[in-house]
Order: structure tokens, then sequence, then C-alpha cells
């Protein structure tokens, strides 16, 4: 439904001829889209907490076994949200919530004096070097997935601050100069928090207790550094972590399927004959058509190449100029793949005309999307070119004659537009799980 919602939306919003008037259908899709990812969260969530306590177990002699339920949930989950194609901003989104939890959860217990998993850990007693060593371990674990998945921003972001507790109880926190370091690399905690795990942390045998002086200073630290970041985001400063990821939910602007495929997906007549049958729909083929999907959205108006038939026409009623005539005629167009679907002549012929002065299309390489190419501006003829006057210092370049530049021997400049979309620029968009 999630992914269903969001792609239907995405073609509302940017379909030049239907967004006006479907501003209602947009709402409902929007708040369709929202709610499945917010019962979608919750139900991972739950699942979550039956196979979080393994994290937080006693064992030290199998390390795979004590995030092998969390790993196997990440993994399942991941696989349901490729096959179902959901957008990869809403697949980080989501996993932003779960990473979340799992720092949550974990660092609580941590922190909590109400006793352990059960009741059977007294409080504080997480706070050892043992510990510390534990939790890294098997947190890295988790990084690792993230990594492999493309998460790994997400991943470093917001299980920072478990991750950075367990940094803190396993380094050397004896002298002034281990202090300082760990007040650097434990930016995340803030001032009631570390001096909870200082006050609360056990020496192992040999190692040396910590000072108060020195659990001071680090406290003053992030008291003016880590503290008042958090009150100026309207927050307050509190020793356990917020259930809710105070972050807001937003819609993905690009990166759907609409941008990748072309022509018919196998399986969508069969998919659109019942409705078809019940007079619900009508799909009509266009042969001629290029087989964009995106064909008619005004994000791509003028990025798409025209149908056959369209750009035939064209250069019927604009022919290139002959050679000798103000510049050599441009390279034969690039056609869509024959036998495409996605838009009718007619549409094309009022929106899409890209040339100026009369002339064809130029093609550049596709630097955005996969495959085929994309069209741009021609460049100017070369009479119209004027080379800007040679400066003191500067050299024209030599003549293929071995004298200088001359009228004849003036460079073409081309045009060439980049399109920069507003995507998350995550390696999710590209990164494959193992075994996919």
């Amino acid at each position: 439904w999630m992914a269903n919602a969001s792609e239907l939306l995405h073609f509302l919003k940017s379909d030049r001829h239907i967004t006006a008037f479907s501003l209602q259908a947009q709402d409902m899709l929007a708040d369709a889209v929202y709610e499945a990812f917010k019962q979608l969260v919750s139900v991972l969530q739950a699942e979550l907490q039956t196979v979080l306590p393994a994290l937080l177990s006693d064992r030290d002699d199998d390390v795979e076994s004590t995030t092998m339920g969390i790993l196997n949930l990440f993994t399942s989950t991941m696989a349901l949200l490729r096959k179902c194609r959901v957008n990869a901003a809403l697949t980080i989104q989501l996993f932003s919530q779960l990473f979340h939890f799992v720092n949550m959860w974990t660092f609580n217990l941590v922190v909590s004096d109400k006793g352990g998993i059960g009741g059977g850990v007294k409080g504080g007693a997480y706070c050892t070097h043992k510990w510390g060593l534990r939790l890294k371990r098997r947190l890295s674990r988790i990084e690792i997935w993230a990594e492999k998945q493309g998460l790994e921003l997400a991943a470093d972001c917001h299980l920072a601050r478990i991750m950075q507790t367990a940094h803190l109880l396993q380094a050397r926190k004896s002298t002034a100069e281990d202090i300082a370091t760990l007040s650097s690399t434990c930016f995340k905690l803030n001032s009631i928090q570390l001096r909870y795990l200082l006050t609360h942390y056990h020496n192992d045998s040999g190692e040396a207790p910590i000072s108060t002086e020195l659990i001071d200073t680090i406290v003053r630290v992030a008291e003016n550094t880590v503290d008042e970041l958090t009150r100026s985001e309207g927050r307050q400063v509190l020793l356990e972590e917020d259930f809710v990821l105070q972050l807001p939910f937003l819609l993905p602007e690009d990166n759907y399927s609409c941008d990748i495929i072309r022509g018919v997906p196998a399986g969508l007549f069969e998919f659109l004959a019942p409705l078809q049958n019940a007079g619900l729909c009508v799909m009509t083929p266009q042969p001629s058509s290029s087989g964009h999907w995106t064909i008619y959205m005004d994000n791509a108006n003028a990025l798409m190449p025209r149908s056959p038939s369209e750009l035939s026409g064209e250069m019927m009623n604009h022919p290139p100029p002959p050679p000798g005539g103000g510049g050599a005629a441009p390279p034969p167009p690039m056609m869509g793949a024959p036998g495409g679907w996605g838009g009718s002549t007619s549409h094309l012929r009022g929106s899409q005309t890209l040339h100026q002065g009369g002339g064809a299309p130029g093609y550049s390489p596709d630097f955005n999307n996969q495959g085929g190419a994309r069209p741009m501006m021609p460049p100017p003829p070369p009479a119209e070119i004027q080379p800007p006057p040679p400066s003191s210092g500067s050299r024209m370049p030599p003549s293929p004659t071995g004298g200088g530049v001359g009228p004849g021997d003036t460079p073409d400049l081309m045009t060439i537009r980049l399109t920069k979309t507003n995507g998350m620029g995550l390696s999710i968009v590209a990164a494959k799980g193992m075994g996919q």
C-alpha cells in the first residue's frame, strides 16, 4: 500500500494535466502513505522488542546469536521493501525509525535503575568495561549489515548514542587527556547521561577509579555543547532516550519507479484486464511513443525525447540547413524504443518543442537516468559565435594549417544542461542486499 500509494501520488502531483484538479485525491493518498508508514513502523517495533533482549545476553562465546534475531528481521524487511519497489527515501526513513528503536531500547536499559531484563541485573550493572566491549562487538554487526544495504549513514546517526556509550565504557578514563578525548568522541551524550554512566561505572580489578574532578570536567563540557544544542532544538535534557524519533515524515520527490521503467511492464495487461472489463478504465496503445512514463510530467517536460512520428513531422516542417548554409546539419535523433508506451503525439507537439531557430534537437549523454539519451539545446551556428579577444599573455589555439585562428577555424560551442534533483543522495539507491 505504501509503495503503490506513493507512486500514484507522484503521478498526480507531477502530471501537468491532472495535478490541478486532483488536489483532494493527492491529500487522501498522502494520508494513506503516512498511515501505512506509521503502521509498518509500529508492527516492526513490536517484533524488534521480542528479539532485542538477546543483545544484552551474558554469553560471550557466541556473538552471532546475540544479533541474529535483529538482523533476520532487518533482512526480511529490506527484502520486502525491495520486492515492492518502495521508494529509497521511504526505506531510509523506515530504517531510521528501527535503528532509533534499537538505540533507545538498549540505552534506556543500560541507564535504568529498575534492573535489567526481568529484573535480574541491578541498576548500573551494565556500566562496566566488559559490557562496553560486548556492546561494541554486537552493535558493530548491525553497522556492518547496514553498510552492505546502503544504510550506513542512517545507522551511524541513529545508533550513535548507544555506540558512544559502549566506547565510553570500554575506553580509558583515568587521566585528563583521556577525559578530553572522550569529550570529543562521545559528543551525542548529554551532561545527565555522562554523569550517570561515569558515577555508576564499576571499575575492573587494576583499573583506577574515576575522580570526581574528571567527571565534573567532562560534564561541564557537555553542558556547554550538547545540552545547549538540545535546548536550542526545543527539547529537554533527559537521562533516557525518547521513544519517538523526533523527525518529520517526508514524502519523496524523485527516484520513483516511473523514472526507470521503459515500455509496458510484464503483467500490466493482465492486471488491468478486470478493470477494463468492468468499465473502470481503458488502456490505449501508442506504438509510436518513446516508452517513457514521465512524458507528461512537468519536471521532465523538457528532458524527454519526442516520439518518432513527432520528430519526423518536425523534420518535414523544419528541414536542417544545407551544408554551407550556416552550419552542418545536426546528427540524426535517437528514437525511443519501438513499440513503447507512454504518450501521444498530439500532447508532445504542444509541450516538448526543444529546438531553437527551427533546428532539430541535439542529444547529450544521460547523466541522471539509466539508459537512453537526453535532448538538449542545440549549439548556435558558428557564424554567430564571437570569440573573446585575447588578453595580454594569453594564446589563441593554433590553426590546423599552422596559422592563427581564422573565421573558418572557430571552434564550435556546445551547451550542456545538467539537471540536479532533490534526491537523498545515499548509497541505498544503488545498494543490493546479500543474495538479492
